[in-house]
């Protein structure tokens, strides 16, 4: 069981999700509603389409779950005599998991200029404190407690995000398919080659050669962002939205979306509400058991 794809859904939910959908076929030509837009938050730094309506359940509520798992480790770490630092994601570090901040690379230059590429967690355990075998032999237990807690499986809490899951993946492969898409990747790439720099062109690449070279130079994922990494990144940023990239190819993927979402509202209403109780259950467990 990956636990991780369930407590950190940022990858399923929105950017990873996304990059393993968009091979998929979108079957006959989607529907589209040109007169829809997505907005660039550039305070919060988030990518707002319209199916990030159907993200509002991922709030404070949405951390007890987290809580739930990490409680539930250190008292079986314990029972085992050794000691288990416990994380939990502040509330802002676990909204970024469910906005739509990086698909399309950096494109906020204010943004940039503070985190550099990504904005480190700064408190977060070294992933490699812990003895695994101790988590391999807790896991049975743990899994059995949290059904017990949520009232459903894991993978059934999983289920209750499939449809999200699936309109985002289907109007952003519809999105890659249009015209426009390759043409706000040029203006970009032509940017940052302008700027010396060399940009990676892979379907599901967004930066650049030296961003990335800069960024694994350090080791150490919660240090402050290097100047290099800075000033790489602000000159991403600042070529995105010079060419208006980010908010061109949001713009073709909430076009797609409006007409999907119109026709799964049922559905989409009823995981939200679903996938709410079951964090109110977290809630009330962690309350009692902290």
């Amino acid at each position: 069981m990956n636990l991780k794809k369930f407590f950190q859904p940022a990858m399923a939910l929105t950017f990873a999700f996304t990059l393993a959908c968009t091979s998929c076929s979108t079957g006959p030509q989607l529907e589209r509603d040109e007169t829809a837009q997505a907005t660039l938050d550039y305070k919060n730094n988030r990518i707002i389409t319209p199916l990030e309506e159907y993200n509002d359940i991922f709030d404070e509520n949405s951390q007890y779950s987290t809580q739930a798992l990490e409680i539930l480790k250190q008292r079986c770490f314990a029972k085992h005599g050794q000691s288990y630092e416990i994380y939990i994601p502040d509330v802002e570090d676990n909204r970024k998991f469910f906005s739509s901040g990086r698909e399309f690379g950096l494109w906020n230059p204010e943004y940039a200029a503070k985190y550099g590429n990504f904005k480190r967690s700064g408190n977060a355990p070294s992933s490699g404190g812990y003895d695994t075998k101790i988590m391999e032999q807790c896991m049975p237990e743990i899994l059995a407690t949290l059904k017990e807690i949520a009232g459903i499986s894991l993978e059934e809490q999983s289920g209750l995000t499939e449809a999200y899951r699936r309109i985002h993946g289907q109007s952003y492969a519809a999105a890659m398919n249009h015209p426009e898409w390759k043409k706000y990747r040029e203006a970009w790439w032509k940017c940052l080659s302008d700027k010396g720099l060399t940009p990676r062109k892979g379907d599901y690449e967004w930066g650049t050669q030296e961003l990335s070279n800069a960024t694994r130079a350090s080791d150490d994922n919660n240090a402050p962002a290097s100047e290099e990494e800075i000033r790489l990144s602000v000159i991403e940023a600042q070529c995105s939205k010079d060419t208006g990239m980010a908010q061109g190819l949001a713009n073709l993927v909430a076009s797609y979306q409006k007409p999907l979402i119109r026709d799964n509202e049922t559905k989409l209403e009823e995981q939200r509400r679903q996938l709410s109780e079951v964090y109110l259950r977290y809630k009330e467990w962690v309350l009692k058991n902290q």
